[in-house]
């Protein structure tokens, strides 16, 4: 006889940003369906709204205790497009160090914090490779984790060597930045840079050099990748990819298929006089729309963004374009499955319908033939993705 479907709340889950509620049904021990809800009102908007434009360079960085840049860099480039500011070619450097050196800190403290604590659970027990993720990777004791937490400390250094501070830094101003590196801080710098490859990218995440990896861009070169070296197998990433795929990570959180990227890291060359229309074809980075049911690519053209408000407790029309919202909260705000239960809103297109956006979505769309040729371009992901349609579980590592 089928079992009853059971309900299983979370509140909260503790590994995100904010305060997030998740709600799941389970039936003969499969997720037949689930809900995030977000619980808590940041209110940013409301916050700024009859501030001078400049509060945004400080209020929108303290969003985030880890990504404060991403809100700057938006609040700067934002004010330059509105003012038509001319940035000069080294501040626009600068503002990109300090995002990408953000970016960089992330990336073990996302997999050593976020993900692999989740591979020494004693549901994988039967792995073989469990032993291992024990020792490598179990909070606070595993060898790995700590090596990985506390390196992740480095690349906020330059951050804070351009910004003053990290995090919470409001280094960016319109038409520029308040910093002008030495050279001594441009050599720490590179120090640390090479401190962050050699002590973890190199020797503990990849098994390999840099350039190595590089030369990777196809799942098929990943598989002999692997085999090349006992290193590359006993890497972290090595290892993680193996594990996954023997404990079934592979099999979990099937998305849309449906992706996009605004793209960032806006040119030092092309991007000085910005404008929202110039915006696509001056970025390293490429935006994008990447639709996997019928693997199509193409540029992401703004004007076709949308918030979908429909679950979300505020008192405005179901989709509406950025430009257009309010952000009216509702006062009330009972969860509701069957109308509204979240302060979060979805990622919408006016063409495409909904989308998922973040690393995986970059990744993809910087797969396709729809950027120019000087952007950046990563087969990689992209190739595993059309070749195995993968979940997000199992491509993380390589975002």
């Amino acid at each position: 006889m089928s079992e009853q479907v059971q309900t299983l709340d979370i509140s909260p889950v503790g590994r995100v940003e904010g305060d997030l509620d998740v709600r799941v049904d389970i039936k003969d021990g499969v997720v037949v369906d689930a809900w995030t809800s977000a619980e808590l009102f940041r209110g940013f908007e409301l916050i700024l709204k009859d501030k001078d434009p400049q509060a945004g360079l400080v209020v929108t960085p303290r969003a985030c205790g880890i990504c404060g840049a991403s809100h700057l860099t938006c609040a700067a480039w934002a004010l330059d497009t509105a003012w038509g500011t001319e940035v000069p070619r080294n501040a626009i450097i600068a503002r990109n160090l300090g995002q990408l050196a953000e970016s960089l800190q992330s990336l073990p403290r996302h997999h050593y914090g976020l993900f692999m604590i989740d591979m020494v659970n004693k549901n994988y027990k039967n792995s073989p490779f469990y032993e291992e993720a024990v020792k490598r990777w179990a909070p606070f004791t595993g060898t790995n984790y700590e090596a990985g937490v506390t390196i992740s400390g480095r690349p906020v250094e330059i951050y804070a060597m351009l910004g003053g501070q990290w995090p919470h830094s409001s280094f960016m101003v319109p038409g520029g930045v308040m910093c002008s590196p030495t050279l001594t801080d441009i050599t720490r710098s590179w120090s640390i840079l090479e401190h962050f490859k050699k002590n973890w990218i190199e020797n503990i995440w990849l098994g390999c050099t840099i350039e190595r990896y590089e030369e990777i861009k196809t799942y098929d070169d990943f598989m002999a990748w692997l085999d090349e070296s006992p290193k590359h197998a006993n890497s972290d990433l090595g290892m993680m990819w193996r594990m996954g795929i023997d404990i079934g990570l592979d099999k979990f959180g099937k998305g849309l298929d449906k992706f996009v990227s605004w793209g960032y890291l806006p040119h030092e060359d092309k991007y000085n006089k910005p404008t929202i229309e110039g915006r696509n074809s001056a970025v390293i980075m490429p935006s994008g729309v990447y639709d996997g049911a019928t693997d199509t690519h193409k540029v992401m053209d703004q004007s076709f963004t949308r918030e979908d408000i429909t679950r979300s407790w505020y008192d405005e029309p179901g989709t509406v374009h950025p430009f257009d919202r309010a952000t009216n909260p509702i006062s009330k705000n009972d969860r509701d499955f069957e109308g509204k239960y979240t302060w979060s809103t979805a990622v919408a297109h006016a063409e495409n319908g909904h989308l998922e956006a973040g690393p995986l979505a970059r990744e993809l769309i910087y797969g396709g033939n729809h950027m120019e040729d000087w952007q950046h371009k990563d087969t990689l992901v992209y190739d595993m993705y059309k070749k195995n349609g993968w979940s997000q579980c199992s491509t993380s590592s390589f975002c």
